[in-house]
């Protein structure tokens, strides 16, 4: 979305307002001779060199003898002036445009004078060295990604006239470890905090009748609703809340458990999605849904018991959990389950395997594997798909960067989905029943070494013609016997190669 905007606010800067820029004491502006005499504050020619030091903006500027009311830093005026190290600007300035200051690294502090009424989308965005940021309380909106990513914020104050806090406002802001919400506030976007790891504390200040922190719950709850919306690595999820929110704990780093209580009937997508540090969930027993990437990137986290309430389970709910080693859906959920201890989510109407985990065994009696159901499962170093397979979805091992081999069981390949073993860095070798390699000649099975098993799914003993290097041959109690160059020469029987059983 950033990219976007940012492509729309370089065409609306292109076409401008038909006046060239001005030097006048080493600051470009755009004089506006038809609005009474303003002057707007713009960005460098291409080629002239960019902002630095220290820049104090003046209330009025004179050009030709005529005086100008400077009122406003255009969009993208300091945009990327990383020499910036502080800027003053005047009682007269109303308007602070579009990424006006984005990327200003150097820049260490900024006071933001009450005249200012707007302030625009990404105004301070990536601003990593500012440290305290006031907003004062003639500011009514902190638009889209107004501070995000200023990972040296260590403290804001919003003023008691902010009413809006936009999608992602101060996401990524690592260093901040407290926020106060005024009662002022009556829209807040769930992702205005994502990715603040370091928070702490989240308070709403007692008043406000939109959001409330009850029961002192480090947290921003939509009161008419129940919705947490907004948590960190202290919050405690209070017995009343109804849902929790889209990405409401997105890249809390510092949560380590939580415990989501049987009030809460929804969990939103990405809702704890990249909480690495996540290593205990308690999912209360009237959760009906989950959402898109619920816990996706959780890497932390071991284990997961789906409880037998949950009826819809959305796409990669934990894709990228490469720790995770067992998947348990409750006994009793009449739409999912983990049949056979398979260490996995089915959809029981279907047979469709849609989340899996490095100790998955997928049974006999599936279907199809859902799209991305074992995505960057790193932990995964080999499976065996099974001949009631027919198709496997788009992504579904993107990722396994752990995955040596795969074993299918069935003589017809099942169809698949694009990306299928992208990033699969590892994947050498698809073992296919005996007289089925010509069918798996086609993609994405051709990609990989394609080898024949036997009658009993024990793959055939490699030879001196397709070993490159002589690996040496275990039997079945441990014992070294020989070489794969001279396997030949050994008893047939059933041997050991690369961790792997080999027929001779």
């Amino acid at each position: 979305m950033k990219k976007s905007l940012l492509l729309l606010v370089m065409l609306l800067c292109s076409i401008g307002q038909g006046v060239a820029q001005t030097l006048i004491d080493g600051i470009y502006y755009d004089l506006l001779y038809s609005e009474g005499g303003t002057a707007l504050v713009a960005h460098v020619p291409s080629g002239v060199p960019k902002y630095s030091g220290n820049i104090s903006i003046p209330s009025m500027v004179t050009y030709e003898g005529i005086p100008f009311s400077v009122t406003s830093i255009k969009a993208m005026a300091f945009s990327g002036c990383s020499g910036l190290t502080s800027i003053e600007i005047p009682n007269s300035v109303t308007a602070i445009g579009d990424l006006a200051f984005s990327d200003c690294t150097g820049l260490t502090s900024i006071e933001i004078p009450n005249s200012v009424t707007y302030i625009g989308f990404a105004a301070f965005d990536c601003c990593t060295g500012l440290t305290s940021i006031e907003i004062p309380n003639s500011v009514a909106s902190i638009r889209e990604g107004t501070f995000g990513g200023c990972t040296g914020l260590t403290s804001v104050s919003i003023g008691n006239s902010v009413t809006n806090i936009g999608d992602g406002a101060f996401s990524g802001c690592t260093g901040l470890t407290s926020i106060k919400i005024p009662n002022s506030v009556t829209s807040i976007d769930g992702s205005a905090f994502g990715r603040c790891s370091g928070l702490t504390s989240i308070v709403v200040e007692v008043g406000n009748t939109y959001y409330d922190s009850r029961n002192t719950c480090n947290a921003i709850i939509e009161t008419s609703t129940s919705t947490l919306i907004s948590g960190c690595m202290n919050t405690v999820i209070p017995n009343s809340v109804t849902s929790i929110g889209k990405s409401a704990f997105s890249g809390c780093t510092g949560l380590t458990s939580i415990e989501i209580p049987n009030s809460v009937a929804s969990i939103g997508g990405g809702a704890f999605s990249g909480c690495t540090g996540l290593t205990s969930v308690s999912i209360g027993n009237y959760v009906t849904s989950i959402g898109d990437g619920a816990f996706s990137g959780c890497t932390g986290l071991t284990s997961i018991k789906i409880p037998n309430s949950v009826t819809s389970i959305g796409y990669r709910v934990f894709g990228g959990c490469s720790g995770l080693t067992s998947i348990v859906v409750e006994a009793g959920n009449t739409y999912y389950d983990s049949r056979s201890t398979c260490n996995a989510i089915i959809e029981t109407s279907t047979g469709a395997l849609i989340a899996g985990c490095m100790n998955t065994v997928i049974p006999n009696s599936v279907t199809s594997i859902g799209d991305g159901a074992f995505s960057s499962c790193k932990g995964l170093t080999s499976i065996t798909i099974p001949n009631s397979v027919a198709s496997i979805g788009y992504f579904a091992f993107k990722g396994c960067s752990g995955l040596t081999d795969i074993k299918m069981m069935s003589a017809t390949p099942p169809t698949t989905g694009g990306n299928l073993f992208a990033d699969c860095t590892n994947l050498t070798t698809i073992y296919v029943p005996k007289g089925a390699k010509e069918a798996y000649n086609v993609e994405p099975w051709n990609s990989y070494e394609i080898v024949e098993m036997d009658d009993t799914g024990i793959a055939a003993a490699p030879t001196a013609d397709n070993q490159t290097v002589a690996a040496p041959v275990y039997d079945l109690n441990g014992r070294c016997v020989g070489t794969t160059n001279a396997i030949s020469t050994l008893p047939k029987g059933v041997y050991i190669v690369n961790g792997k059983k080999i027929l001779r």
